[in-house]
């Protein structure tokens, strides 16, 4: 017997609708919507609504006996449900894609360098060293396509907003007037100076004298730049740590840290990271060459 399952479930909906209209509800079910709906009428009625559909289908299905065609098992979803099961679907997806961006160019090119151009005159813990930091950066462009792929996804942007949005709400915040807006927004600038300043400044003060007095012209302008990078990096640092313990010793920016602490750390560890793993990764091509 086979059902069409669009009449099918219009007819289930109707049926209930009739019997709230009527007042003919069952008591177990609508105290269960009570218990999960809280003091929402509208949640508590869409509640009811899935249980007495879903207690419904599985009357008739036990009937019938079609409770392999309509794929009943268990207690039906609610809408919180089915979005935390959505959610995690999304983040399985995003995390694999990420482990597949990274992984697979790191293992397909170490592979390739252990077997065909490792030198045996080194030993073994030099070739392996060599092989990781050749990989690395190939693996980060992989990850860095995955993050591209991953922003181009519309499952993936609406998972990015609904967790800037969970962690925004995370944040407790008073109403704010005019005035302490204008005020947040001059602290945050004086944030973002200090913060520009502690890194650039010392960057610039070793990276420029090291470019002009420690450079070799035997390498070549890339590897010159790329190793001047390499040594502003760790004064840079140095400077923006500097900088980040000044702010938490003025009083203003304190209460700004820590409520944008999240954000500030997504931030400062997901850019900085693989400028860092690239700057040592350059660092060490240069001392083998060399």
């Amino acid at each position: 017997m086979k059902l069409d399952s669009h009449l099918y479930t219009s007819h289930l909906y109707t049926m209930v609708r009739k019997e709230i209209l009527q007042g003919h509800v069952q008591e177990d079910l609508w105290i269960q919507a009570l218990a999960e709906g809280g003091t929402d009428e509208k949640k508590v009625k869409a509640r009811y609504i899935e249980l007495r559909i879903w207690t419904l289908q599985k009357a008739l299905a036990n009937t019938i006996g079609c409770a392999r065609t309509l794929a009943i098992s268990g207690q039906p979803q609610s809408m919180e449900e089915a979005k935390a099961k959505l959610r995690q679907s999304r983040k399985r997806t995003r995390t694999r894609i990420r482990a597949i961006g990274f992984w697979m160019p790191f293992f397909v090119v170490a592979i390739f360098i252990f077997l065909f151009v490792t030198d045996e005159r080194k030993n073994l813990i030099t070739n392996i060293s060599f092989m990781v930091w050749a990989s690395l950066f190939p693996g980060i462009v992989g990850f860095t396509i995955g993050e591209i792929i991953l922003r181009l996804m519309p499952s993936q942007r609406q998972l990015t907003k609904e967790e800037e949005k969970a962690r925004t709400l995370a944040i407790p915040r008073q109403p704010q007037s005019r005035e302490e807006a204008k005020l947040r927004q001059l602290r945050k600038r004086t944030r973002t100076r200090i913060r520009a300043i502690g890194f650039w400044i010392p960057f610039f003060v070793v990276g420029i004298p090291f470019f002009l007095l420690a450079t070799d012209e035997r390498y070549g302008l890339v590897i010159n730049i790329s190793s001047t990078v390499a040594a502003g990096i760790l004064p840079g640092m140095l400077g923006f740590t500097i900088g980040e313990i000044i702010l938490k010793s003025m009083p203003s920016q304190r209460q700004l840290i820590e409520e944008e602490w999240h954000r500030v750390r997504r931030r400062i560890f997901g850019r900085l990271q693989p400028i860092v793993v690239f700057a040592i990764f350059i660092w060490k091509i240069i001392g083998l060459l060399s």
